[in-house]
C-alpha cells in the first residue's frame, strides 16, 4: 500500500507546482491522515514500508503529522 503515499505525494506536488501552497499542504495531511487509517487498518503483511514500529506508534506519527500540516496550511495568510 506504500504507492498510495507515492500517489499523494505526486498530487501534493503538483498543487505545489500550480504555487497553491493551501491546497499543498491539506493534500498533504490528507495524504498522511490516509496512510495512518491504512495502517491502523490493513494487516502487517499488507503495508509493506507502512510498517516501521509499532502500529499505534505509526498511525499516532501519521495522525499527529497530517493534523499539524493540514492545520498550518489552512491558517497561512494571503498575501
Amino acid at each position: 500500500m506504500w504507492w498510495f503515499g507515492v500517489a499523494g505525494l505526486v498530487l501534493s506536488l503538483a498543487l505545489l507546482m500550480g504555487q497553491n501552497l493551501r491546497a499543498y499542504g491539506v493534500a498533504l495531511g490528507a495524504t498522511l491522515g490516509a496512510l495512518a487509517l491504512l495502517r491502523a487498518t490493513l494487516p502487517a503483511r499488507l503495508t509493506g514500508g507502512l510498517s516501521v514500529r509499532r502500529r499505534w506508534v505509526d498511525v499516532t506519527t501519521l495522525l499527529v503529522l497530517g493534523a499539524a500540516v493540514a492545520l498550518l496550511a489552512t491558517n497561512l495568510r494571503q498575501v
